[in-house]
């Protein structure tokens, strides 16, 4: 049997004091080679595109990944849809861990811009299958 890897998302007030304090936590293990570039270059690299960091550390219990974006960030993808990485990945089913009003509020949003969006691609009658691979 193959593992399976777990994504988190981590949603922060400030990236560079999160990349600060992950990185005297645990070194680079959780970087690559880009870690080197220390704390403010890493959060200003991350505020390009989708505005998403990705670390995928070597740990013992397995396989993980996670995702560093700030929670104004994270909000509006949410509700723009500017680029879809975020938004797109949030329209699953997902666990959170720590609870966020702002955050839970625009993912509502999110799922409700999504439901309307495949409901205007299919046809008058679909299953629930359907709905949900459109979705």
């Amino acid at each position: 049997a193959g593992s399976s890897m777990v994504d988190y998302i981590f949603a922060v007030d400030n990236a560079t004091e999160w990349h600060r304090e992950n990185l005297q936590m645990n070194g680079y293990k959780h970087y690559s080679a880009l870690g080197a570039v220390g704390p403010s270059a890493l959060a200003s690299i991350q505020s390009m595109g989708a505005g998403v960091y990705f670390n995928v550390p070597k740990l013992k219990q397995g396989e993980a990944k996670y995702a560093l974006i700030e929670v104004p960030r994270l909000c509006s993808e949410l509700r723009e849809w500017k680029n879809l990485y975020i938004s797109g990945r949030l329209q699953k089913p997902v666990a959170t861990l720590v609870a966020n009003d702002s955050v839970a509020e625009a993912n509502r949003s999110n799922l409700r811009s999504a439901l309307c969006a495949a409901l205007l691609l299919l046809p008058n009658r679909f299953t629930d299958t359907e709905l949900f691979a459109t979705v």
